[in-house]
């Protein structure tokens, strides 16, 4: 079986560390149940009928943190060319047809309840990477986009500053997941940029379930264990 993931969150020229967690932990998914990873589509070229997809026999469709407002429609028109299926997503004031989709799952539940979709948190849960992170500090940290902990770098620059902290306050999404996964006690969530609810859904998510990790790693790794049987 062969694979495209249509918007590759991460660039190399404006880093943020999720995003590189994110395409990572994609590719060591994939790698696990042994289907074959043609190439990625850049979240900078929004052309539905690219000629890579032609090759696979489904497409990943990344939402991640995408899909809302209208602003990344291309993501739905991928469906209507090719055998796709949409997960890792958010989805907040979209007006569009998924019906062409053959799978669907939000990464979290307000999303999830608008798509009508079952909840498979973002598959950071099962990156490799964080599972190598161990927390060894005791200092308060503040994760955010442009000041403190910045997230605008690459994931190996910003894990170690957040494993030093044994308390945060952040507006980063990911920071969330990678701080609950290290045990690391979350004070203060602020509004994610652009898309509202994503990090006051996850925080919710997370804590009225106390084994949310476990279960997180348990639903994604059936997710992709299950993508052969999509064809």
């Amino acid at each position: 079986m062969k694979v495209v993931i249509y918007n590759d969150t991460f660039d190399l020229n404006r880093p943020h560390f999720g995003c590189d967690l994110v395409m990572s932990t994609f590719k060591e998914q994939l790698e696990r149940v042994g289907i074959e990873l043609l190439g990625t589509v850049k979240l900078t070229n929004k052309t539905p009928k690219n000629k890579l997809l032609e090759k696979a026999d489904l497409v990943i469709v990344n939402g991640e943190g995408s899909f809302h407002h209208n602003r990344r429609n291309d993501l739905v028109e991928v469906s209507k060319y090719f055998p796709s299926i949409l997960i890792n997503t958010v989805f907040e004031d979209n007006d569009v047809d998924l019906s062409n989709f053959k799978f669907i799952s939000a990464r979290e539940s307000i999303s999830a309840s608008n798509l009508g979709c079952p909840v498979i948190p973002d598959i950071i849960f099962t990156s490799k990477i964080l599972e190598k992170i161990k927390r060894n500090g005791s200092k308060h940290g503040r994760v955010m986009h442009f000041s403190n902990i910045k997230t605008l770098r690459r994931a190996e620059k910003v894990l170690p500053e957040i494993a030093e902290c044994s308390s945060i306050d952040t507006e980063s999404f990911h920071a969330i997941i990678v701080a609950t996964i290290l045990g690391i006690e979350i004070k203060h969530v602020y509004p994610g940029s652009g898309v509202t609810w994503k990090t006051q859904s996850i925080l919710k998510d997370i804590t009225n379930n106390i084994n949310y990790v476990e279960e997180s790693k348990n639903s994604i790794n059936l997710m992709f264990e299950n993508l052969h049987n999509l064809l």
